[in-house]
């Protein structure tokens, strides 16, 4: 916040420290790992510039001089690029969520087949054999003559095995 008691001084100072302070900050944000973009970095070097070589100079010499004409027209100059800048920013950002969503859904993707793949292999080699197996232990309690040929885990094929010797 602004203090409204500085001199036109410190005001122009704490602008310039603050404007420069913020400019660091983007700058340092952009090139951080994963945010390296060309364009964007392109468009924060112009806004730098104009920054330093226009409108410092132009706020420098409106708030002592009183002439906010040319300020005005600089300002309106850095405010497109600040724009520009921002609407990058966010064109970056929603590609990257749609990445992410893409990941997601992908994610989701690899989720339910290894989940039907586990589902089918439940069904193959635990639910058949059991099936089998009650099947056959009905035949033989109704004294008929039976036998079962498990393919499933090795503990249901010992199991079908024990049965079969068991009926003969």
């Amino acid at each position: 916040p602004i203090d409204s008691h500085l001199s036109k001084d410190e005001l122009l100072a704490t602008l310039t420290q603050d404007m420069q302070s913020r400019l660091a900050q983007l700058a340092h944000y952009e090139q951080s790992q994963g945010n390296r973009d060309n364009q964007i970095n392109q468009q924060i070097d112009t806004i730098r510039q104009i920054w330093t070589t226009e409108l410092q100079p132009t706020l420098e010499t409106s708030v002592r001089e009183g002439n906010r004409d040319a300020l005005y027209a600089i300002s309106l100059r850095y405010i497109d690029n600040v724009d520009k800048l921002v609407k990058q920013i966010q064109t970056r950002n929603e590609h990257r969520q749609s990445l992410q969503q893409n990941l997601q859904i992908g994610a989701l993707l690899l989720t339910i087949i290894i989940m039907l793949a586990g589902l089918h292999e439940i069904q193959q080699n635990v639910l058949i054999p059991v099936g089998q197996l009650r099947k056959a232990t009905q035949q033989f309690g109704k004294g008929e003559d039976t036998s079962v040929n498990i393919a499933g885990y090795e503990e249901f094929n010992e199991l079908g095995d024990s049965f079969n010797q068991m009926t003969s």
